[in-house]
């Protein structure tokens, strides 16, 4: 309701109507809902136009934002997901802002490939940044080979220490 900007009241019919259309169903964590089908998820989404895309995953962003500090912790990789697909409305600085600190999360419960995913990410998002920072830069980097190298990756964080190497 919050992400669609569509009345709480509006929501319960909606969602009933998707049901018996089969369009989706009850997921195992109570109140929630997925797609029936990844393709039906897919035609419709791609339906969106790109700005409507970027505003609701603005909407959700922010919302997972206002979490409690527990709450959001539990969710900074969706939170980095939904500012990453929002990027393109300003939010550039958020999204990498929220892209390393999953990362960081990551790389704190050993999930060392996730962690190199949010830190990469974060380096392709600092590359559109007005406040491009290469202090910044040179950290994601490092960031970046570590978790590459814990992972067993070591040609691909060679690949990141010799680009480190060269600023």
């Amino acid at each position: 309701a919050y992400a669609a900007d569509i009345p709480h009241e509006d929501v319960l019919p909606l969602i009933q109507e998707a049901i018996d259309g089969k369009v989706i169903r009850a997921s195992n964590a109570p109140g929630t809902y997925k797609f029936a089908h990844a393709l039906l998820r897919d035609a419709l989404y791609q339906r969106l136009s790109t700005i409507r895309r970027c505003r609701l995953h603005e909407r959700i962003a922010r919302w997972l934002v206002n979490l409690n500090s527990n709450e959001q912790d539990a969710h900074l990789s969706s939170i980095s997901h939904h500012f990453y697909e929002a990027a393109s409305l300003g939010l550039i600085d958020e999204a990498v802002k929220f892209a390393r600190r999953a990362g960081d999360s990551a790389s704190c419960r050993l999930a060392y490939e996730d962690a190199a995913s949010h830190y990469a990410r974060a380096l392709e998002l600092l590359d559109l940044s007005p406040s491009d920072s290469e202090l910044d830069r040179c950290d994601l980097l490092r960031m970046l080979g570590t978790q590459l190298t814990k992972s067993g990756n070591r040609e691909a964080a060679k690949q990141v220490f010799n680009r480190l190497a060269t600023l």
